[in-house]
């Protein structure tokens, strides 16, 4: 996922990066979540993102969804 958000935002990223306060917006969170349920075939919503915007929040919410 570090990678999806690196690309997507084009700069690096680490576990305590805020998506937001790194340039994210509302059609770069599509980006991601597209992404992430293409590679991981997990159901997300825009709200997972926006709710957990630091990448190792949102990294913890996919693999609770990937691991179930």
């Amino acid at each position: 996922m570090t990678l999806i958000w690196r690309e997507v935002l084009a700069i690096p990223v680490d576990a305590d990066s805020d998506f937001f306060e790194s340039g994210g917006h509302s059609v770069a969170v599509l980006q991601v979540i597209n992404r992430i349920q293409e590679r991981f075939g997990t159901e997300l919503s825009v709200r997972d993102l926006f709710e957990n915007s630091v990448l190792g929040d949102f990294i913890d919410v996919v693999r609770t969804r990937v691991d179930g």
